[in-house]
This record gives structure tokens, sequence and C-alpha cells, in this order.
């Protein structure tokens, strides 16, 4: 990421403290996740600053996409209207 000169440190820190990651994973690795933060001046200045993710897995519980349809119900829908039916 490259911020012009009218970046202040402020708006790079918030920026910085924004930055997010999602795994989408059913099953993600709980191994640690290193992020590296590498700030440069405009005098060619720079630091570094390195912060390690810890992951915990969390159990969701699990959601409905769609309506379930109970096939009893739909079977006695369909038996009572062919009972109410004649050829």
């Amino acid at each position: 990421m490259t911020f012009n000169s009218a970046a202040t440190n402020a708006l790079v820190q918030s920026t910085a403290q924004a930055i997010q990651f999602n795994n989408a994973s059913g099953s993600p690795s709980t191994a640690d996740r290193t992020v590296t933060f590498t700030a440069m001046d405009k005098n060619t200045g720079y630091d570094t600053a390195v912060q390690t993710i810890k992951v915990t897995i969390v159990n969701h519980n699990p959601t409905v996409i769609a309506p379930l349809v109970d096939q009893a119900v739909q079977t006695a829908r369909w038996v009572e209207l062919q009972s109410q039916c004649s050829l």
C-alpha cells in the first residue's frame, strides 16, 4: 500500500489497524500467522513492525439457506389431493 505526501501518521496507523483477514475454510489451520508492516518516509527512513496473529476455531451454528421441505407433509397433501379427484 502506498500513501501520498498528504498522509498523516494517524491516517497510516488507522489504515494499518483496519486491515483484516478472513479464512472461509470450514476447518482453518490453527497455526500462528505473522504479519509484517514496513513504513517508509519520504526521506527513505523506514521502520518495521511484526505482529503474530493467534487463530481460534469457533463452532458456529448452522444456518438454513433455503426453506426445507417436509417430505411427509408433501406426500400427505398429494395423497389428499388424489383422494378428492375421480377419473
